[in-house]
C-alpha cells in the first residue's frame, strides 16, 4: 500500500491540479446552463425567476400537445408562426 508520502515527486506536481481544477471549471461552465434548462422546463409560470434549481411543484402543462397547437401549420416568415 502506497501513501502520498512514498508516491514519485512527478504524482504530486502542481500542474497536475492546476489542470484537473481549469478541467473542473469547464465541466461546470457546461453542465450548469443544462441542469437549468432542465429545470426552467418543469417550472411553472409563477416560478421561473425563482433562484432554486429544483421547482417547488414540478409541472408540464406548457408541454401538452394543446399548448403548441399554433405551430401546426409550420413556422412563418421570420419563424414567427403561421395564422
Amino acid at each position: 500500500m502506497t501513501d502520498a508520502t512514498t508516491l514519485p515527486a512527478r504524482a504530486l506536481r502542481p500542474a497536475g491540479t492546476v489542470w484537473f481544477l481549469a478541467s473542473a471549471v469547464l465541466a461546470l461552465m457546461t453542465v450548469a446552463p443544462l441542469l437549468w434548462m432542465v429545470s426552467i422546463a418543469f417550472k411553472g409560470p409563477d416560478e421561473i425567476f425563482d433562484p432554486g434549481l429544483i421547482p417547488a411543484r414540478p409541472s408540464n402543462v406548457g408541454h401538452s400537445p394543446g399548448h403548441v397547437a399554433h405551430f401546426r401549420n409550420g413556422p412563418g416568415p421570420h419563424g414567427m408562426p403561421s395564422r
